[in-house]
């Protein structure tokens, strides 16, 4: 008789066990792809809101898909961020107490890049360098038409080196 009793109240506390458990929060979960629906991995979600403390903030994994577990009820903003493609901001979210929120698939739309143009400008420098030579060579016809004597000494000060 004794081990019925045990046995019966072990049988209640089997099945009351999830009555001692409630629910505090609400999760949250969506899918980013890409235009052409292939999955983003890495792309940044933040999570802002009044019942929130601070930031929430997640990255989608390989399959495109984030998470965020714990939230409290609420109304939340969701955005959705990656520098190759246009930010989606998502407002009144809802997350309903022991529930998930899903939030479906998200369709980031490509950034068109502008370049603007980019003049270099530069003065030749006095020195070549490509060249290792730190001479030259004057041919008979440029000494002919020099303006000075026409000697060794006189020409070197003209070609140093």
């Amino acid at each position: 008789m004794k081990n019925r009793g045990v046995l019966l109240m072990g049988i209640f506390l089997l099945f009351t066990s999830s009555l001692w458990a409630q629910d505090v929060a609400g999760n949250l979960e969506g899918r980013v792809l890409d235009p052409e629906g292939q999955p983003l991995a890495g792309v940044q979600v933040v999570v802002t809101g009044a019942s929130l403390q601070g930031v929430r903030d997640a990255k989608t994994d390989e399959r495109g898909y984030f998470r965020f577990f714990s939230l409290p009820t609420g109304v939340f903003n969701v955005k959705v961020r990656n520098e190759a493609f246009l930010d989606v901001a998502l407002e009144n979210i809802r997350v309903r107490l022991g529930g998930t929120t899903s939030l479906g698939v998200i369709r980031l739309q490509q950034k068109v890049l502008e370049a603007h143009e980019i003049i270099v400008s530069a003065e030749r420098p006095l020195i070549d360098p490509t060249s290792t030579v730190i001479g030259s060579n004057l041919g008979a016809d440029t000494i002919k038409d020099l303006p000075v004597a026409r000697n060794y000494r006189s020409i070197m000060a003209i070609l140093p080196g």
